[in-house]
């Protein structure tokens, strides 16, 4: 309903602001929460890349695609999430593959598979 009211990017801007506005408010509870500022560049640029880059990025393909695909169809791709990122940090980073892993993944695959077949026979 969402996409049909407000453009994606305003709608992300603001989910990810109002978010940010509670989750430090929140945050002040935690005695050593000063101390994030005592970290060096790379810190702060590991958390932008993630915080702008991998999250946000992330967030509004998956608001673009719902919009598009509707939102069961698009919602039913997060299940490839955890896969595709234990299959990115045994490319990128050299994990090794553990079978419990790969076959809850290609039970995540069949899940999707399975979802969007279904919907296009019952369509």
């Amino acid at each position: 309903k969402t996409g049909s009211r407000i453009h994606t990017l305003s709608y992300s801007f603001f989910v990810y602001m109002i978010g940010s506005v509670l989750e430090f408010l929140f945050s002040f509870r935690e005695p050593s929460f000063l101390h994030v500022f005592q970290q060096n560049a790379t810190f702060w640029w590991i958390i932008a890349y993630l915080s702008v880059i991998s999250t946000t990025f992330g967030t509004t393909v998956y608001f673009f695609a719902s919009t598009k695909l509707g939102s069961a169809t698009a919602s039913s791709f997060i299940f490839i999430v955890p896969l595709s990122a234990y299959l990115s940090s045994f490319f990128i980073l050299g994990e090794k593959i553990q079978s419990h892993v790969f076959i809850g993944g290609s039970l995540a695959v069949i899940a999707v598979y399975l979802i969007n077949h279904t919907k296009q026979i019952s369509d």
